[in-house]
């Protein structure tokens, strides 16, 4: 298990197939998985795992989302593109049964739970910008000026954070939030694993040798 998992606790509760939960964790991209997707689905699961409440995930356009019916009647689904979906049930206390499925698929509800579990290439940690840029800014043709003026910061803020050179900070968070009706914490949950995630790369050897403190 990644030590970033005992640093913060995800709202996803539960995982489903064998696609979801390597791909949020950015340690490999399953086989069977197309490797060209790999980034927008973590994209996609990064936004699920950040998000306060299900509404959130209905603002970036690109998501569709969607309550399902049918046999996945009772579960939400959120787009990689046509045929990939990200699917999971939504409780109060955050997302559940986690998946990844191919809509192409004769039985979607299977693909993803019958893949082995060799792994290809590792997936690196996504900014908040890079998702503020590809869900927000270039979907809705939205310029870093527009949203700047909007959140009435400078517009040099939007668009270092859009160029993924600075971080979203509380206060960026709680204007991004309310103009693009995520909430606050959906910004700082990103900002949170993504600080998470590029530490460990440096400092997991020695984050590993530090023994846990044990109660006399």
């Amino acid at each position: 298990m990644s030590i970033l998992m005992g640093y913060v606790a995800p709202m996803i509760r539960s995982f489903k197939g064998k696609f979801a939960e390597p791909i949020l964790q950015g340690r490999m991209v399953p086989k069977g998985f197309p490797a060209n997707l790999a980034r927008v689905a973590r994209r996609k699961l990064i936004m699920v795992d950040a998000a306060a409440f299900l509404e959130a995930l209905n603002s970036p356009p690109g998501n569709h989302l969607e309550a399902l019916k049918g046999d996945l009647a009772g579960r939400h689904s959120i787009r990689i593109n046509d045929q990939w979906r990200v699917v999971f049930k939504w409780t109060d206390a955050g997302p559940e049964d986690v998946e990844i499925i191919d809509y192409h698929s004769p039985d979607p509800a299977e693909c993803g739970r019958r893949i082995g579990n060799r792994m290809a290439k590792k997936l690196p940690p996504i900014h908040p910008g890079e998702i503020l840029r590809e869900e927000f800014l270039v979907p809705l043709k939205l310029t870093p000026y527009a949203v700047a003026a909007a959140l009435n910061v400078p517009r040099t803020r939007i668009e270092r954070i859009a160029r993924e050179e600075k971080p979203v900070t509380a206060d960026t968070a709680l204007r991004l939030g309310k103009y693009f009706k995520t909430g606050a914490a959906f910004w700082m949950n990103i900002q949170a694993r993504f600080d998470l995630e590029t530490a460990e790369e440096v400092l997991a050897p020695q984050i590993r040798k530090i023994a846990s403190y044990e109660a006399a």
